[in-house]
């Protein structure tokens, strides 16, 4: 289906695995390869560039807890914060899990759930791939970034007030370990 809508992949047998990706265990067999896959090394930085971008043409960011959105004839009017009120003319609401209560003002029932997603990060983890490899096997995906070697994908639906379930990242990182025995 990915080549069909034009999709660049290579499929590799277990030699060309290791040739891609040397740092990976010989234990896999096949592998799909994307030459034109992309991804930012830092991702926090990748978001303050985007915001300076926002804020060069013209954008404005506060950083204040919305209370309430009013209600005009014709929709929302007017989003009230913590600190201010500010009339707007439309409202794009993308507050993750935080968003239902925002929509539900709006008479709006949105069906959102928080999505806890966990990872580690290993600021020295001995060896870095190339590339992000999604380690299906497994359910993970191993990132390299400037500030280490990620493991993340697993995931729990939980709701917004679950503490943190901390077996979750010790799983990841001993699947790292299997993957990535250096």
């Amino acid at each position: 289906m990915q080549r069909r809508r034009g999709v660049k992949m290579e499929l590799l047998d277990r030699e060309h695995i290791r040739q891609v990706e040397p740092s990976l265990a010989p234990m896999f067999e096949r592998a799909a390869f994307y030459p034109e896959h992309s991804m930012t090394v830092n991702n926090f930085r990748l978001v303050q560039r985007l915001a300076s971008d926002f804020v060069a043409r013209g954008g404005r960011l506060l950083q204040e807890k919305v209370r309430d959105i009013e209600l005009g004839p014709h929709g929302p009017r007017t989003v009230v914060t913590d600190k201010d009120r500010i009339e707007i003319d439309a409202a794009v609401i993308a507050a993750g899990a935080w968003s239902r209560a925002l929509t539900r003002r709006l008479g709006h029932r949105v069906a959102l759930d928080t999505e806890r997603g966990y990872h580690v990060t290993l600021p020295d983890p001995g060896v870095m791939p190339r590339l992000p490899i999604h380690i299906a096997d497994f359910g993970f995906v191993a990132t390299p970034l400037e500030n280490g070697l990620r493991f993340a994908g697993t995931v729990e639906l939980g709701g917004l007030e679950a503490p943190p379930n901390w077996g979750r990242a010790e799983i990841l990182l001993e699947r790292g370990r299997q993957v990535f025995p250096g």
